[in-house]
This record gives C-alpha cells, sequence and structure tokens, in this order.
C-alpha cells in the first residue's frame, strides 16, 4: 500500500524535474510486482496449510488485515489511471473505467463481509479496542480519491457517473470510520492510552478523514467537466457552489 503511495505521491510533486515521471513509474511497476509476490506467498501458504485460510479470517487481528489486499489492488489501480492514458491509448481509459467498478464491488463485499464475520464469530470488549478496527472500512475510503483521479481523465458523462458512485461509496466508508471513531474515543477515556507496541497503531485513525478530504476535493475540482448543462438548473453554477462547500467541509473533516 505505501509503495503505491509513494508513486501516487511522485505523480502529484508540483516541483517537476527531468526523470521524476520515470521515478514515479518504478515505483508503480515495483508495487504490482510486490502485490504478485505476496499473493504467491499466500497462496501458497494456504496450499501447504489449507487450515490457515479459515484461521486467517477468524482471527481477532489477522482477520482486520484481509482487506488490505483490496486497499493495494485500489491502490494500484489509482497509479495506472495516473502514469497509464498517457503513454498507451483510448482502450486504457475503457479498462480502468471497467476496473474502478469492479474494485468498488469489491470494496464493499470485502468491508461488509468483514465486519459482518467480526461480529458473528468474535467477542470483542472495549478493553480489547484498537485504532485497527477502521481498517476493514479502507477499501471504501480509498473509492473517493480514486474517482477524484479518475473523473480527470474519462468523458464527461462517465466523470460524472464516477463522481456519484465516488461520493456514495467514500460516505458509507467514512461514516462506519466514524462509529469507529467514537468506540475508541470511549477506549480511551476509560481505558487510557494502548499498550506500547500498538500505539502506532492509532495513526490508522488519520486516514479515513485524510482519504475524505483528498476524495472530495478532487471530485469537486472536476465537477464543472462532468455536470452537464442543465444540471440541477446550472451545471456551472452547480459546479461552483459544491466545490466551496466541499473546500469548507473539507477544512473542517482537516480540523
Amino acid at each position: 500500500m505505501a509503495t503505491g503511495g509513494i508513486a501516487n505521491v511522485l505523480y502529484n510533486v508540483p516541483y517537476k524535474f527531468r526523470g521524476l515521471e520515470t521515478i514515479g513509474i518504478i515505483f508503480f511497476l515495483f508495487n504490482i510486482f510486490l502485490y504478485i509476490s505476496i499473493w504467491g506467498l499466500l497462496v501458497t501458504r494456504f496450499y501447504l496449510y489449507p487450515y490457515t485460510l479459515k484461521a486467517s479470517f477468524l482471527h481477532p487481528t489477522e482477520s482486520l488485515f484481509v482487506p488490505a489486499s483490496v486497499v493495494s489492488f485500489g491502490t494500484i489501480l489509482i497509479n495506472i489511471t495516473q502514469y497509464g492514458p498517457e503513454n498507451t491509448g483510448p482502450w486504457l481509459e475503457q479498462a480502468i473505467w471497467l476496473l474502478f467498478w469492479i474494485d468498488a464491488a469489491l470494496a464493499v463485499i470485502f468491508s461488509a463481509g468483514i465486519y459482518l464475520l467480526l461480529w458473528s464469530t468474535q467477542t470483542f470488549t472495549i478493553a480489547q479496542m484498537t485504532p485497527i478496527w477502521i481498517f476493514p472500512a479502507y477499501p471504501m475510503l480509498i473509492i473517493g480519491p480514486h474517482a477524484g483521479i479518475l473523473s480527470e481523465k474519462l468523458e464527461p458523462i462517465k466523470s460524472l457517473r464516477i463522481i456519484i458512485g465516488g461520493t456514495t461509496i467514500q460516505g458509507i466508508g467514512f461514516l462506519v470510520s466514524l462509529m469507529v471513531y467514537s468506540a475508541f474515543i470511549y477506549r480511551l477515556m476509560s481505558q487510557k492510552l494502548p499498550r506500547e507496541n500498538v500505539r502506532p497503531g492509532m495513526f490508522v485513525s488519520v486516514g479515513p478523514s485524510a482519504f475524505t478530504v483528498a476524495g472530495l476535493v478532487n471530485m469537486a475540482d472536476h465537477t464543472k467537466r462532468a455536470f452537464p448543462e442543465d444540471f440541477m438548473g446550472n451545471g456551472a453554477l452547480a459546479a461552483d457552489v459544491l466545490k466551496v462547500v466541499v473546500n469548507f467541509s473539507a477544512l473542517w473533516l482537516w480540523g
């Protein structure tokens, strides 16, 4: 996930220099190599020790990281959207549009599935609560940033659908995270700080708000080209109003 994040950051660095895109592509391709390699190791593990597959989904900690496979897949799709279309052709635009919806479906299914599995098979106490409980919602939380980047690359009618879908799924992910936030605040008030070895995991709490801000701002930036002229009565005006609302809402979330 972080390797793809580096490629994403390099793509958005405002100070360009010769070779910067090449460095970003190297991290992007290295990320794909890592993703395939890790999947290969996992498949080998489950083949040699079949019982570990069920155990992984039922383990109270390891099961929380199952959605990481979807998050990493989404990160790869973001990098493809950034580096791909300019270096290939129109066929890739159609491919990434289709892959976005596949990723969106996987994000909802995996997030809902993992939470339902945990609620039906595990018993958690507030003393055991850690911010990593948010992680099953992460596949939905990167849909918004992906939609923001993709809406710049596609034709307006497809961009509009991407923006609407991205906003909806991003909202689901953030609302789920907000509920986990409230439980963690209660845990801090009643149980104090977590053990030292799990305290770094508290930084996971930054992700939902950060991803939501990035996704909403990027999508709002491209609404003027995506909204039809008669959208909500006046497409251009609706886009301007939405951009102001989103920017101030992003400041509120960032705060």
